[in-house]
């Protein structure tokens, strides 16, 4: 269902990636500010090892996006009642290694 997006409409909108900056999405999040971004707590198990959020993409595998940017993820703030079991408090914050571009 819904609609294409016009392109830059919703430039918040980030794309959770494992594996470098045109790696798997796995999860999606939103820009809160310049350098944090709002995600769910289940999406993450492993380390932050070559994880990036990447923004202003046209198509999700990240490539032909000349406006796109990709951020490595330096911290995981999960909330600290999370519970993968019944997923309560269901909420994290990365912090990204350099402000986003993409931050008005």
């Amino acid at each position: 269902g819904g609609s294409d997006a016009n392109a830059g409409k919703f430039p918040y909108l980030a794309s959770l990636r494992s594996g470098g900056p045109y790696g798997d999405t796995f999860c999606g999040g939103a820009l809160i500010a310049p350098q944090y971004v709002l995600t769910a707590g289940h999406c993450f198990e492993g380390d932050l090892n070559d994880m990036y959020v990447s923004f202003g993409m046209l198509h999700s595998s990240g490539k032909g996006s000349n406006k796109a940017e990709h951020i490595r993820v330096s911290e995981i703030f999960r909330h600290p009642n999370f519970n993968l079991t019944w997923l309560y408090y269901d909420v994290a914050v990365l912090k990204l290694e350099t402000p986003s571009r993409f931050n008005s």
